[in-house]
């Protein structure tokens, strides 16, 4: 599914003060909690989601745990009834073992997709396919490129 953005040439009087870049779990972990706060906060990310991504498809019960601080534990796990009891390596004919309580197996873009789509309902500016460089860094702010992307 692909999202139009919105260009950005330049800034506006009210542009959200707080620029969080990168939209994978502690982007939208960092978004959500200063929203919730009370300031605006426009997240970006190069990627259009959903994508696929290599890693991140099990979360044990400390990172659901995390979630739940910023109150989208149900947003994730809601997404899988795959529940994790176990973790085991095996290497050369030998095995270990340990129990794994209140993990779970899930997507990694749906996570990511589920929890981006949680951080716009609560009121983050949320733009996807849009590339981040910083140009500057003073006491009093960073200046930041915004680019749209050509994917």
């Amino acid at each position: 599914m692909s999202e139009v953005a919105p260009r950005i040439d330049k800034p506006r009087v009210d542009e959200p003060r707080i620029l969080v870049i990168g939209a994978g779990p502690a982007g939208v972990a960092a978004a959500i909690r200063l929203r919730d706060r009370g300031h605006a906060t426009r997240l970006v990310d190069r990627a259009v989601f959903p994508r696929d991504k290599v890693c991140g498809c099990c979360l044990n019960m400390a990172a659901i745990a995390s979630l739940a601080k910023i109150g989208c534990d149900k947003v994730v796990t809601g997404l899988t009834d795959r529940s994790l009891n176990r973790w085991e390596m095996r290497l050369g004919g030998r095995s270990v073992s340990a129990p794994l309580p209140g993990g779970i197996a899930i997507s990694r873009s749906a996570m990511d997709a589920a929890l981006v789509a949680e951080a716009r309902r609560r009121g983050v500016e949320v733009i996807m396919g849009c590339a981040a460089r910083v140009l500057d860094v003073r006491r009093d702010g960073v200046t930041v490129s915004l680019r749209m992307t050509e994917d």
